[in-house]
């Protein structure tokens, strides 16, 4: 049983297009590895729609692991399309709704803490310009943190939801 067990962190700058790991506990000396290979507490040159992990072992050969997705234009997307998801928290309904501009190539999907895709809730097809409204039903979820991500056209948008 280890009695310092590692608490990781990541942070990243998004200007300086980096991300840092902040290890608290555990033993020194720190050793990481990142999903690009890397094996310092650093990555540089992030990338869009990109997702991260690093693994971090101590002295004592305890790790952990801490992820982390990168989407790309999510602000100028969010004002565009006037995303938006609720309630958040969530216990057995979510609803998603957004604005097209024009007609387009939309798809709808969830995505776990860890990056996977664990459901599709609108197979890619074209919409109609308008108010675009859906249910998503979540009582068979588990309890943790998701990403709702919606495609337009191949451009991402995604947003976090907490399931109770």
């Amino acid at each position: 049983e280890p009695t310092n067990p590692i608490n990781l962190e990541l942070d990243a700058d998004f200007d300086e297009l980096k991300m840092w790991a902040m290890v608290l506990g555990g033993t020194p000396p720190y050793q990481y590895l990142w999903s690009t290979g890397a094996t310092t507490d650093t990555i540089y040159n992030l990338q869009p729609n990109t997702f991260y992990e690093v693994t971090v072992t101590d002295g004592k050969g305890c790790t952990s692991v801490e992820h982390f997705y990168i989407i790309s234009g999510t602000d100028n997307l969010q004002e565009k399309y006037a995303f938006n998801i609720s309630p958040n928290p969530v216990s057995t309904e979510l609803r998603a709704n957004f604005h097209l501009p024009a007609a387009a190539e939309v798809s709808i999907a969830l995505f776990d803490a860890m990056g996977r895709q664990i459901q599709t809730i609108l197979p890619n097809q074209r919409l109609e310009a308008g108010e675009q409204r859906f249910k998503i039903a979540s009582e068979s979820w588990p309890s943790g943190v998701f990403s709702v991500v919606i495609n337009v056209d191949g451009q991402p948008l995604a947003h976090r939801v907490l399931k109770l």
